[in-house]
């Protein structure tokens, strides 16, 4: 039994460099492991970096004049480098002509691949289609169940829905309730609800056992509420009995006594264990230099005031949280019934319209799974795994893990090689179910029999000196300012809490220092953090961008080319900001150039949306707000056309009557001509979007209905997002999103805007608990600091320390990426500890924390340190890329004007097929009907020895009925014992059957070719009665280009079958492919 490798891979520490290494010496073990090994990234980017490298690794071991990293490891094993280099050819020949089998993929393509071999059992259609926008199905099935209201068995539903639209009015909200079950809705697509018992998904069917379970909640409510009602009011009246007023009380009307009033009226009464402290100790109620309070108060305390009291802070204390916890599940509960509606309309769209959600593969995978320590399921794909590797485990989540486990089990249980690379620190896509806790601790769980070997990656080879000593003090101390910020919630909580929960974001941590490469030691490289003041959000925006791109032309002036540059952003709408500001030349001398895919959105587009708005008043063109947008977005289009442009070509763009005229038309043509009519000039500065726009106005009509409405609909919801793909390897700034930037380097790194908050304040996340209650076997309730008065406190605690963890991450993340240079600007701290920003002004401000960099800026010979506002240390180094001539210069890019982007009118792109079948009559349809079915036949057939068993395989496969089999044997005898036919069936031969000849032109498939004594014959057959040049030009065709794949001698023949006449083919002269 083998054990299970574990490597922790911080930022930079050579991952994919150690998954190379690990699989190039699978092959060197074994070179045909590539068949049986599987590795599995998150992005298809990763997935095909990783198979370039192991390619070229192989290519640098093979030839002589390339050094390679790995040819001393590997030549001590083999003897020698000249074994290395014959074992190194081999398996890259193996890998190339069996490319198929290099078995690298995403996860998701793998669990796919395994569910069509599957597709019977699941109850799918064979031609599904996978969709990933789960939440334009969750729509459609709300819609869908609402407009199903009226039908008799919805009845329950129906009265569920009025009633639940009722509580929402009398708590003063809309009684719209659509925007409450979409929240809750989308818990549908999430793992934690797929992976719940079916029995308790039944339960939420029941709607009368549900309403039981709420009036027993609101009972819960009602009797705490009534009992503090009581207590105040028979308090009030005590008081009211004794002539005591609130002046007689210590503070007078600010008295904390006054929130005996709160009880009887039923207000907040949370202050209510403040009184906790005047309980016994009746000289604290009153002040003592107030003889006449105390006249009044101290009757009042012996008559009973007191004990009523302590009785009503006694019940508080032991009823509040199942109070709390009622009150929220009550906020959920409504939309909590019709969750399983929902999920069974979901089920019913997808099976009608052919469609796969891709956020069902984990659950249905591990239903059939379910727990089965054998593999066999994996091997129905056709494919027997026994090595596994698995990249960036921390992006793992837990369905997709216990889909994994049993096959990683089985694989060191069989003495194979299985190995997980992953870092806790660059877990970012917990919105995608990843589980980092995974990595921290489970995955050793689940193998402690088996063992484990575990390793930590601790060298950057990334980053330079200064970056890599600045991210391992600011982290190590971020962690504790994070973990101490977060212990302050457990104040209150008992001492199993404090202690699962008091150190867990240090732990996550605990390994974030790194080593410096031996080749970046005194490699210098600088940080520089700026606090900005700024009275809003958009005032701190502006200022951020602009001193932003100010630091661009210092970095530029220091020999960077433009590609060097990076601005990270947290979301794509200041990625917007920032693309727009470089283009424009707003803050700078000049414009730069871009590369951004997520600020390059085709809404974004004039003329895309003049379109759009020129659709939308063809489908409703008695809009006039349509029409508003056409003369709108006219005027924008021909605002900078040049004097000459003639009038009509104005008076096409704006005229909506001509516009309507093009109604018919179907969806793809109308856009073109719609395309086809603005100014020539939008063509050009604007062609990459409307291009872009083309395309998926094609995509949408090939994946769902060339309908109209549909498509606007569509462009609503997600379309207009759609950004324009543009290629990297250009001389420009990259603006990205953090979570786009994961995996890449960049030599400087930008990072306008800090200012994220630590926990989402507007969008909190829903949190699926067990019930305290045992009703139900959970509950979902919203992500809120009040939680921790509940039953629900370790699942809102659960929750904090993922959101902080998860920012940590993307700070982590984001600071990682810079090679050279690291910018940051923040917004000055605010009153309270909330954003990122804050995090790392608390970071900074540490006086250990300025002491340690005040040491390495002394040791680089740098008195850089700022003031309170501002952090800097180090130089940003020249930089090694360009030669010291060119790095004083700025770099100088050009621009190319692009090409008219230009359209065909409908009549011109679209040909009758007149071949096709509609177009025959039914003979000539028998005909060719026979000629398939021959064609398969003897695509099965090499020697005459299997002449029944393809006709059997025409039986399974449909062609023929048993009835015909012995007529189809007898009939495909006897034409291949004709003598010249006999030559090309006999045994020994070297058969190729529907193969394909591969040249510059194209690819060609000969029907049989046959090897025969270093003669190579090429064999076509018709099945027709008619005999055409056209087919022997075909034949000479493949000759000549077999001949020049260097085979001795070449000779074609045409075999009419129905005369079982064969031509012999010469070909004349040679034919160009």
């Amino acid at each position: 039994m083998s054990t299970l490798k574990i490597y922790r891979a911080s930022a930079g520490s050579g991952k994919t460099y150690t998954l190379t290494r690990e699989f190039i010496n699978l092959l060197f073990a074994h070179d045909e492991d590539y068949r049986h090994t599987l590795a599995v990234t998150f992005t298809n980017k990763a997935t095909a970096e990783m198979k370039g490298r192991i390619i070229k690794s192989l290519y640098e071991l093979w030839t002589t004049n390339l050094h390679s990293d790995w040819m001393a490891e590997l030549a001590q094993k083999a003897g020698s480098e000249e074994a290395v280099r014959r074992k190194a050819e081999k398996i890259l020949h193996l890998l190339l002509h069996d490319f198929s089998r290099f078995s690298i993929s995403t996860i998701d393509s793998f669990f796919q691949k395994i569910i069509r071999a599957f597709i019977q059992e699941l109850g799918l259609f064979s031609g599904y289609k996978t969709e990933l926008n789960n939440t334009k199905i969750l729509q459609l099935a709300v819609d869908r169940l609402v407009m199903k209201l009226g039908q008799p068995d919805k009845q329950e539903l129906r009265q569920w829905l009025i009633n639940f639209s009722y509580e929402r009015m009398e708590g003063g909200k809309s009684w719209n309730i659509a925007d409450e079950i979409m929240q809750l809705g989308r818990q549908v697509n999430a793992e934690t609800f797929q992976g719940f018992h079916a029995s308790f998904i039944q339960k939420l069917n029941d709607k009368l056992f549900l309403e039981s379970y709420k009036n027993e909640l609101k009972r819960v409510v009602d009797t705490f509420n009534d009992t503090m009602v009581t207590y105040g009011q028979s308090m009030m009246s005590m008081m009211k009995a004794h002539g005591v007023t609130w002046d007689d009380f210590i503070k007078k009307s600010n008295t904390p006594f006054k929130v005996i009033e709160n009880l009887a009226l039923h207000k907040n009464f949370d202050k209510l264990p403040n009184l906790k402290a005047y309980l016994n100790a009746p000289d604290t109620w009153y002040l003592k230099t107030n003889k006449q309070a105390e006249s009044k108060i101290l009757p009042l305390y012996h008559a009973g005031l007191n004990n009523q009291l302590s009785e009503v802070i006694e019940f508080y204390d032991k009823h509040l949280p199942a109070y709390n916890t009622a009150n929220v599940i009550l906020q959920n509960f409504n939309a909590l019934a019709i969750l399983n509606d929902i999920a069974n309309e979901m089920d019913m769209i997808c099976k009608e319209e052919g469609i796969f959600l891709l956020s069902n593969s984990n659950r249905l995978l591990n239903r059939i799974i379910d727990e089965n320590d054998s593999p066999f399921i994996y091997e129905k794909s056709g494919t027997r795994y026994k090595h596994f590797m698995i990249d960036e485990f921390q992006d793992t989540s837990t369905l997709q893990w216990s889909n994994f486990r049993p096959l990683i089990g089985n694989s060191l249980a069989a003495d194979d090689y299985s190995l997980l690379v992953g870092d806790v620190k660059q877990s970012i896509y917990r919105w995608r179910n990843s589980d980092w806790k995974l990595l921290a601790g489970q995955v050793k769980t689940d193998f402690e029999h088996q063992g484990y070997f575990e390793k930590n990656l601790d060298t950057n080879w990334r980053s330079r000196e200064t970056i890599i000593a600045f991210n391992n003090r600011v982290f190590e101390k971020a962690s504790n300012v994070l973990q101490a910020d977060f212990n302050a919630d457990l104040v209150h909580a008992d001492a199993a809490l404090s202690q699962k929960w008091g150190d867990r974001i240090v732990e996550a941590y605990h390994d974030v220092k790194q080593k410096v490469a031996a080749k970046n030691i005194h490699s210098g490289g600088q940080v520089h953090i700026r606090f900005i003041e700024g009275n809003t959000k958009a005032e701190y925006q502006e200022m951020a961008v602009k001193l932003a791109i100010q630091k661009v032309d210092d970095i530029i002036s220091q020999g960077y080319s433009f590609k060097d540059i990076c601005f990270l952003v947290r979301k794509t709408d200041e990625a917007r900001l920032v693309t727009n500001a470089l283009l424009s030349g707003q803050y700078s001398s000049r414009p730069y150039p871009v590369v951004s895919n997520e600020a390059l959105v085709l809404g974004s587009s004039a003329a895309v949306m003049m379109v759009v708005n020129q659709l939308c008043h063809i489908l409703s063109h008695e809009n006039q707000v349509y029409k508003a947008y056409i003369d709108l977005y006219s005027s924008v289009l021909t605002s900078d056309e040049s004097d000459g442009v003639e009038a009509d070509l104005l008076h096409t763009v704006i005229d909506t009557k001509n516009i309507l005229q093009l109604k018919g038309l179907p969806l793809i043509d109308l856009v073109q001509r719609l395309v086809q009519q603005l100014p020539p000039n939008r063509h050009v500065s604007e062609g990459v979007f409307l291009q872009a726009f083309t395309d998926i106005v094609i995509e949408y009509v090939q994946n769902e209905m060339a309908d109209l409405a549909g498509f606007i609909e569509w462009w609503e919801a997600e379309g207009k997002m759609r950004s324009v793909s543009v290629p990297e390897d250009q001389d420009a700034i990259r603006v990205m999103t953090i979570h786009k930037s994961k995996g890449l380097e960049f030599e400087t790194v930008i990072m306008p805007f800090l200012n994220w908050e630590l926990e989402d304040s507007k969008h909190k996340a829903i949190l699926w608990c067990e019930d305290p209650f045992s009703k139900l076997d959970y509950i979902p309730v919203r992500f809120d600091k009040k939680l921790l008065d509940t039953y629900f406190a370790n699942n809102y605690l659960d929750e904090h320390l993922h959101n902080y963890v998860d920012n940590l991450n993307l700070l982590y993340v984001a600071f990682t990426r810079a090679c050279a240079g690291l910018f940051c600007f923040c917004p000055l701290p605010g009153e309270k500890f909330k954003t990122i920003g804050d995090l790392l002004f608390l970071s900074l401000s540490d006086p250990m924390v300025r002491r340690d960099f005040e040491i390495i800026a002394d040791v680089q010979s740098q008195q850089q340190l700022g003031n309170d506002d501002s952090f800097l240390v180090g130089d940003l180094p020249p930089c090694a890329l360009h030669s010291p001539s060119h790095q004083a210069q700025t770099p100088e890019f050009s621009t190319w004007p692009l090409p008219m982007m230009h359209t065909w009118p409908y009549a011109d792109r679209v040909a009758i097929f007149k071949e096709s079948e509609g177009f025959m009559d039914q003979s000539s349809r028998l005909q060719i009907n026979k000629g398939k079915q021959m064609h398969r036949l003897f695509e099965l057939i090499k020697t005459h020895e299997d002449i029944e068993r393809a006709v059997n395989q025409l039986v399974l496969e449909g062609w023929i009925t048993t009835d015909d089999v012995d007529h189809m044997q007898s009939y495909v005898r006897q034409l291949i014992a004709a003598p010249e036919v006999a030559l090309w069936f006999k045994a020994g031969l070297v058969v190729l059957n529907e193969r394909s000849l591969l040249s510059a032109r194209g690819t060609f498939r000969p029907d049989r070719v046959v090897l025969d004594d270093k003669v190579l014959k090429i064999i076509d057959y018709k099945f027709g009665d008619v005999h055409a040049k056209e087919h022997e030009r075909q034949v000479a065709n493949y000759v000549n280009l077999a001949a020049r794949m260097k085979y001795e001698k070449v000779e074609g023949y045409l075999w009419y079958v129905s005369e079982n006449k064969v031509v012999k083919v010469t070909p004349s002269h040679p034919t160009l492919f």
